[in-house]
């Protein structure tokens, strides 16, 4: 399901009474849309459930409850359409209006505020990056290496004001959401200090939790751990099972068509399995791709078909790469002969080492 494109997203400040009260008002009118029926739906990475329900009358709902803790993310889920309108619900009021194009959102309190205040952070990050990368094609190397450090320290700024905004407001659950959000592109090291930063309370929140879960599906992708398996579709739509492939070393490679990155990888991912192919090695390619036709032209230009090759077509939002808590393209994962985890994230002479490295060992413990 995805979410219709807002005008404002989670409770624009536009205006109506941000006073706190006993519980919340949503009032909505549909232009242009025809439901019998709204829901309004958990979306706070825990698990969809439907908190309430309200009938349509004449393009008009209502819902009115509590927020127990004072906020949560929710969801407008309309029967029949495809489309979903979020909403960073607190015991306030709310005016929504819903058309085909998109939604307004009026209303909202102080965590509505708060979630605007890490919004300004990773928007300041943007307009930076925008701007570096608008001169950077052009640039001579020195240059090139200026706006390089201009958009490091611009990075870095970014995450210690977050981590600073985390800090003051450690026990808000709007806090505890917006780590969620970030879970899969901070990285382990950077998730678990954000972690590290919330209270209790917001620990204990559901996204709190699921800040947890994926802190402990990291700690499962430790070297030295079980390699986990997952399927993906081959061009010709068989399926690719990590397990099934026989080789002793295996390399699986996150990769995407339109990455430069991913596609200046390839030639020397060749000569990685020229060379260690004999000592049985094998590579699992799976594409974050979500065109078919873009994919498989890669492999043919790319010359890597002689390996295996999947996708699911769903991009970042791929199952295998959610198990691996992939964050970027390209990136690998060396499984040794014990189906574990040997390395991640290995690129260039790190990696060819690495593989030399397991091979050495293979061959060691075959003599023995």
């Amino acid at each position: 399901m995805k979410r219709i494109g807002l005008f404002v997203l989670f409770g624009g400040l536009f205006g109506l009474s941000c006073l706190a009260q006993d519980g919340y008002t949503v009032s909505g009118r549909l232009n242009g849309i025809s439901a019998g029926k709204v829901y309004l739906v958990a979306a706070d990475f825990g698990k969809a459930d439907t908190l309430a329900e309200t009938a349509v009358s004449n393009g008009n709902f209502m819902f009115k409850g509590t927020v127990p803790g004072g906020a949560r993310a929710v969801e407008l889920v309309f029967p029949g359409m495809e489309n979903r309108v979020p909403l960073l619900l607190e015991n306030t009021m709310y005016q929504v209006q819903v058309a085909s194009t998109g939604a307004a959102v009026n209303g909202g309190g102080e965590a509505a505020v708060l979630y605007k205040e890490f919004g300004k952070i990773g928007e300041a990050y943007a307009a930076e990056q925008s701007a570096v990368m608008s001169e950077y094609a052009s640039a001579n190397a020195g240059r090139q290496a200026e706006l390089q450090s201009r958009l490091d320290g611009a990075y870095k700024a970014s995450v210690q004001k977050t981590l600073d905004l985390i800090k003051a407001n450690a026990d808000n659950y709007v806090s505890a959401y917006v780590v969620a959000l970030g879970a899969r592109a901070d990285g382990e090291e950077l998730l678990r200090q954000k972690y590290g930063l919330l209270g209790v309370t917001a620990k204990n929140s559901a996204p709190g939790k699921a800040v947890g879960s994926a802190l402990a599906r990291y700690a499962d992708l430790a070297v030295g751990k079980p390699a986990p398996d997952f399927s993906v579709k081959c061009p010709n739509g068989d399926d690719l099972t990590l397990s099934a492939v026989p080789a002793k070393i295996k390399l699986v490679v996150f990769w995407r068509s339109d990455d430069a990155a991913s596609r200046s990888l390839n030639p020397q991912l060749i000569s990685l399995y020229q060379q260690f192919r004999p000592k049985s090695f094998d590579i699992v390619s799976v594409s974050l791709d979500e065109n078919r036709f873009a994919w498989t032209r890669a492999i043919e230009e790319d010359g890597i078909s002689i390996w295996s090759n999947g996708s699911d077509l769903e991009g970042m939002a791929s199952p295998a790469a959610e198990t691996y808590m992939v964050n970027r393209v390209p990136y690998t994962v060396l499984i040794d002969s014990e189906g574990k985890i040997a390395a991640q994230g290995l690129l260039g002479a790190d990696l060819r080492n690495a593989i030399a490295d397991l091979a050495k060992k293979n061959r060691k413990n075959s003599k023995e």
